[in-house]
């Protein structure tokens, strides 16, 4: 696998196919502070608070990455 052939694609890729990219990478992020909000209820000692706030990371992201899904879709109907 040429990474450089692929680094070169996502580059001088489209604003719609790049906003796609970030769409779904910030759902890799959803999902990943899910996981974290999960484990953080599920935890043996109800004292070891952390200091994250997962659910708002999470619908963060579920947020943006709603309105860049959408804008990527929007280019690629108009071509």
């Amino acid at each position: 696998m040429d990474w450089n052939a692929i680094w070169s694609h996502i580059r001088f890729a489209s604003p719609a196919t790049q906003a796609a990219l970030w769409a779904g990478a910030l759902l890799v992020v959803a999902g990943l502070s899910i996981w974290a909000e999960s484990r953080r209820t599920k935890r043996s000692t109800p004292d070891a608070v952390g200091f994250m706030p997962w659910t708002f990371i999470a619908l963060a992201s579920l947020f943006i990455a709603a309105g860049l899904a959408l804008a990527a879709v929007k280019g690629w109907r108009a071509g």
